[in-house]
This record gives C-alpha cells, structure tokens and sequence, in this order.
C-alpha cells in the first residue's frame, strides 16, 4: 500500500495494539509490517515516467505473514485482514493512499466485503489512470482474446462492472 501521508496516531495505535498481541503467541512471531519510504529520486520521474504509477507517495507498507503449518492459514490470513482493516480502515483511497504495487497481488483488493467484484480494483494497481487501464485491456483482449493466462489480478477482457 502506497501511503501519501504520515501515519495517524490512530494508524500507529492500531499497528502496535496488531504487532505486540501478534507476538504474544509462537506461531505468529513471523508476522510484520515492512514499511518503506519513498519521495525524493524514486518520485522525481512522476506518473507515467515508469511501469510504476505510484510517485507521490512518502511510504509503501507490506503486512507479511510467515508460516509453515497450512492449518494456520485461517489464523494467519484472519491476522492480517483484522490488522489491515483496523490500521486502514477499509481499502486504500486517494487522497491519504496512491494505491497498491501489483507485484504483491492481493485478492482481498478486488472484492468488497460482501464478496463482490469492486468496479475500481484496477486502479488500486494501476494508479487511477483510465488511459493505461484502457490500453492494457485493449492489449490484453487483442494478444489473449480467450483468456488462457490469467489469475485472479491478470488484466481482465472487459472493464470490471461492464
């Protein structure tokens, strides 16, 4: 998640209150948040320059969950859902967030919490830029028209909610 302002206080209360509980317990001691900064040369090209759309932001943060035993799946994927909703409040919207980076693909952006297809996860990866969303479904229905490569983030054929 592309952040383009500080952490609130609130933000912060909720990353400690996720971590230290975390922690409490061995299984989940390989739980973190990776934060990164941004702003300065990796922003200096803006929009459009590079593959990557995100150029205002300050921070990029990962939740990341490290597991072995796939009867914790449950409980490592509800840590992470819980902790995300409760540092964010929902998905990423402008103008405190810039989006997400598309090499770390999360289902959970595509989908409302009824399970619905949200009609803007495109642009949580792809910057809210309508022309570069455009062009890539265009390209992607003109070199895989029947869709043989895809995956549950792949450029769709159509627009989402068309």
């Amino acid at each position: 998640m592309y952040q383009n302002a500080q952490f609130s206080p609130a933000m912060c209360d909720a990353l400690w209150t996720h971590l230290t509980t975390a922690t409490s317990e061995r299984r989940f001691r390989q739980m973190l948040v990776q934060i990164d900064s941004y702003g300065g040369a990796i922003n200096r090209n803006g929009i459009g320059a590079t593959a990557v759309a995100q150029r205002a932001s300050l921070l990029k943060t990962q939740f990341q969950s490290y597991w072995a035993d796939c009867a914790d799946d449950a409980a490592h994927l509800g840590w992470m859902r819980t902790s995300y909703a409760a540092v964010h409040q929902g998905k990423p919207s402008r103008p405190a967030f810039d989006g997400c980076y598309i090499n770390y693909p999360d289902i959970d952006m595509r989908y409302d919490d009824a399970g619905q297809e949200d009609e803007d996860w495109l642009n949580l990866y792809y910057g809210w830029n309508t022309e570069l969303i455009e062009k890539l479904i265009a390209l992607k229905a003109k070199v895989d028209p029947t869709n043989v490569f895809r995956h549950a983030l792949s450029i769709p054929l159509t627009h989402p909610g068309q």
